[in-house]
């Protein structure tokens, strides 16, 4: 009876691969001839995607001349590919920055250039931000996040040139808004201002915020005045004037007979020293009536 000795068998298969990688050719088995088996081998080959993950025996097992059988066992590490987020998709306002955060793996690429987990950016458009990650077996995977740049809402407060001390005025700012935000404290969309008691410079401030969070703001200014009825008690001897309703709170009517120059100009000059009218009247020996206001609107 001969005692034959087994074969010396050596597999020095010894590998990582990532699931979605494509087959490979088992090598680096002695003697050669034999056969690898285990989960994903088939003919030969190593496929990851049919093995499972995890570390995976690659048996390769070799029969001599005399029908005696040696093995030796190697191993392939398959890994799954990280699930890399992105984030929720965003919507910013313009002029806006953003701060995007992934998660999911071990090292970060995003399509920014940045090489960290996160990435500042300021879009002036919609933009869609992609990232690829990778995880310590070197297996990458991508996800991408849309950021959406909402146009900023436009608030035009009317222009107030004076108010008078005892008067109130209605300040609107259009029933369009989510939120207002007045700096007198209020936040309809519409207040009242006045009356003040004593001449002032007032200056309002108002925030609006939009359906998607984005603001505005705009200021109206204007000078409170003294509106108090005055009368003019006398005029020149060159012309014939009369002032209806005298005194009167601003409005009247200015009637001249029987100039004598060539034309004659008329000046109303608001209590403030603006130059609130100028009117040119030519010499034709007629009467002229004209509307006039004595104080700043």
């Amino acid at each position: 009876v001969n005692v034959n000795a087994l074969p010396m068998v050596v597999n020095l298969i010894e590998d990582t691969l990532c699931v979605n990688e494509p087959a490979i050719v088992l090598t680096g088995a002695t003697p050669i001839g034999g056969v690898f088996t285990g989960n994903g081998i088939s003919a030969g080959n190593f496929d990851p995607s049919t093995s499972g993950f995890g570390i995976i025996d690659v048996v390769y097992t070799f029969t001599d001349n005399f029908g005696c059988v040696g093995a030796d066992t190697g191993m392939i590490t398959v890994s799954d590919l990280p699930t890399i987020d992105a984030g929720n998709d965003e919507n910013i306002c313009r002029g806006n920055s953003i701060t995007l955060l992934a998660t999911g793996g071990e090292a970060y690429q995003w399509s920014t250039g940045s090489v960290n987990d996160t990435t500042n950016i300021t879009p002036t458009q919609d933009m869609m931000y992609a990232v690829i990650g990778t995880n310590l077996l070197g297996c990458v995977a991508s996800d991408s996040v849309f950021v959406r740049v909402n146009a900023n809402p436009i608030i035009n407060l009317a222009d107030i040139d004076s108010l008078c001390i005892d008067s109130v005025i209605s300040i609107e700012a259009g029933a369009v808004f989510s939120s207002y935000s007045w700096s007198t404290g209020e936040t309809s969309s519409s207040i009242q201002a006045g009356p003040y008691g004593f001449v002032q410079p007032v200056a309002i401030d108002l925030v609006v915020t939009d359906s998607n969070g984005c603001i505005a703001s705009d200021t109206v200014t204007f000078d409170v005045v003294d509106c108090t009825p005055t009368g003019i008690e006398s005029f020149s001897d060159v012309l014939n004037i009369q002032l209806n309703p005298n005194p009167n709170n601003g409005v009247f009517t200015l009637e001249i007979r029987d100039w004598k120059s060539t034309e004659t100009t008329i000046r109303i000059i608001s209590g403030t020293g603006s130059l609130v009218r100028e009117q040119v009247l030519g010499a034709n020996g007629a009467v002229s009536y004209t509307h006039l206001r004595a104080h700043e609107t």
